[in-house]
Protein backbone atom coordinates (compact mmCIF):
# COMPACT_ATOMS: atom_id res chain seq x y z
CA UNK A 1 0.00 0.00 0.00
CA UNK A 2 1.17 3.74 -1.13
CA UNK A 3 1.86 5.87 1.88
CA UNK A 4 0.21 9.20 0.96
CA UNK A 5 1.54 12.48 3.75
CA UNK A 6 -0.48 15.02 3.60
CA UNK A 7 0.84 18.52 4.89
CA UNK A 8 -1.54 19.90 6.79
CA UNK A 9 0.33 22.71 7.63
CA UNK A 10 0.48 23.77 4.50
CA UNK A 11 -3.33 22.92 3.91
CA UNK A 12 -3.41 25.59 6.67
CA UNK A 13 -1.60 28.12 5.20
CA UNK A 14 -3.34 27.97 2.00
CA UNK A 15 -6.24 28.67 4.07
CA UNK A 16 -4.85 31.80 5.57
CA UNK A 17 -3.47 32.88 2.43
CA UNK A 18 -7.03 32.34 0.17
CA UNK A 19 -8.65 34.30 3.04
CA UNK A 20 -6.19 37.17 2.53
CA UNK A 21 -6.84 37.59 -0.95
CA UNK A 22 -10.08 37.39 -1.04
CA UNK A 23 -10.06 40.08 1.81
CA UNK A 24 -7.76 42.44 -0.52
CA UNK A 25 -9.97 41.80 -3.48
CA UNK A 26 -12.89 42.71 -1.61
CA UNK A 27 -11.04 45.56 -0.15
CA UNK A 28 -10.42 46.65 -4.24
CA UNK A 29 -13.89 46.13 -5.39
CA UNK A 30 -15.14 48.87 -2.51
CA UNK A 31 -12.25 51.35 -3.47
CA UNK A 32 -13.60 50.46 -7.16
CA UNK A 33 -17.53 50.88 -6.07
CA UNK A 34 -16.57 54.06 -4.08
CA UNK A 35 -14.77 55.22 -7.26
CA UNK A 36 -17.52 55.00 -9.74
CA UNK A 37 -19.91 56.30 -7.35
CA UNK A 38 -17.78 59.72 -7.18
CA UNK A 39 -18.50 60.48 -10.88
CA UNK A 40 -22.41 60.48 -10.11
CA UNK A 41 -25.36 59.42 -12.87
CA UNK A 42 -22.92 60.99 -15.66
CA UNK A 43 -26.03 60.09 -18.13
CA UNK A 44 -28.43 62.80 -17.08
CA UNK A 45 -32.13 63.15 -16.85
CA UNK A 46 -33.95 62.86 -19.64
CA UNK A 47 -35.52 59.94 -21.49
CA UNK A 48 -31.99 58.46 -23.02
CA UNK A 49 -29.84 59.18 -20.08
CA UNK A 50 -32.77 57.24 -17.63
CA UNK A 51 -33.04 54.16 -20.12
CA UNK A 52 -29.01 54.21 -19.70
CA UNK A 53 -29.19 54.59 -15.73
CA UNK A 54 -31.43 52.18 -15.66
CA UNK A 55 -29.19 49.84 -17.90
CA UNK A 56 -26.25 50.65 -15.86
CA UNK A 57 -28.16 49.71 -12.48
CA UNK A 58 -29.05 46.54 -14.03
CA UNK A 59 -25.86 45.38 -15.26
CA UNK A 60 -24.00 46.75 -11.95
CA UNK A 61 -26.07 45.04 -9.31
CA UNK A 62 -25.42 41.70 -11.57
CA UNK A 63 -21.91 42.44 -11.57
CA UNK A 64 -21.68 42.87 -7.91
CA UNK A 65 -23.81 39.97 -6.73
CA UNK A 66 -21.42 37.85 -9.20
CA UNK A 67 -18.08 39.12 -7.55
CA UNK A 68 -19.86 38.72 -4.03
CA UNK A 69 -20.94 35.18 -4.72
CA UNK A 70 -17.84 34.30 -6.21
CA UNK A 71 -15.60 35.65 -3.00
CA UNK A 72 -18.14 34.26 -0.70
CA UNK A 73 -17.21 30.40 -2.56
CA UNK A 74 -13.72 31.27 -2.60
CA UNK A 75 -13.45 31.87 1.66
CA UNK A 76 -16.21 29.10 1.56
CA UNK A 77 -13.09 26.73 -0.31
CA UNK A 78 -10.34 28.13 2.09
CA UNK A 79 -12.59 27.18 5.13
CA UNK A 80 -13.00 23.65 3.98
CA UNK A 81 -9.09 23.44 3.55
CA UNK A 82 -9.00 23.95 6.75
CA UNK A 83 -11.65 21.32 7.95
CA UNK A 84 -10.01 19.08 5.70
CA UNK A 85 -6.73 19.59 7.91
CA UNK A 86 -8.23 18.96 11.28
CA UNK A 87 -9.80 16.17 9.78
CA UNK A 88 -6.34 14.26 8.69
CA UNK A 89 -4.80 15.48 11.76
CA UNK A 90 -7.67 13.92 13.79
CA UNK A 91 -7.70 10.90 11.82
CA UNK A 92 -3.66 10.57 11.67
CA UNK A 93 -4.01 10.52 15.54
CA UNK A 94 -6.70 8.22 16.22
CA UNK A 95 -4.93 5.69 13.34
CA UNK A 96 -1.59 6.13 15.49
CA UNK A 97 -3.55 5.33 18.39
CA UNK A 98 -5.25 2.62 16.84
CA UNK A 99 -1.64 0.99 15.87
CA UNK A 100 -0.55 1.39 19.12
CA UNK A 101 -2.87 -0.35 20.83
CA UNK A 102 -2.25 -3.65 18.12
CA UNK A 103 1.02 -3.57 19.00
CA UNK A 104 0.54 -3.44 22.64
CA UNK A 105 -1.40 -6.41 22.67
CA UNK A 106 0.53 -8.11 19.88
CA UNK A 107 4.13 -6.96 20.18
CA UNK A 108 5.50 -9.94 17.45
CA UNK A 109 3.29 -9.00 15.03
CA UNK A 110 4.59 -7.28 12.05
CA UNK A 111 3.50 -4.01 11.00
Amino acid sequence: MREIDVDTENLRQARVLIGNSTEETDAALAGFIAELEGFGQPWGDDTLGSLIGLSYQGIFEVAMDCFASNLDLIDEYAERLGAAADEIDRTDAQQTEVLDQVRTANPDLQL
